[in-house]
């Protein structure tokens, strides 16, 4: 996530930057809760 932040905030700035993660973990958790899903830690090939 913290890249995403970074590569969005050299191109939007930074509180668009923070915006944009912010939505996009909340979309993560939402979908997580409401499936009754456990958080699964990506898989690093």
């Amino acid at each position: 996530m913290a890249a995403k932040f970074w590569s969005l905030a050299a191109r939007r700035g930074k509180k668009k930057a923070l915006v944009a993660i912010a939505h996009r973990m909340l979309t993560i958790i939402y979908c997580m809760l409401s499936r009754k899903e456990p958080f699964r830690e990506p898989q690093i090939s």
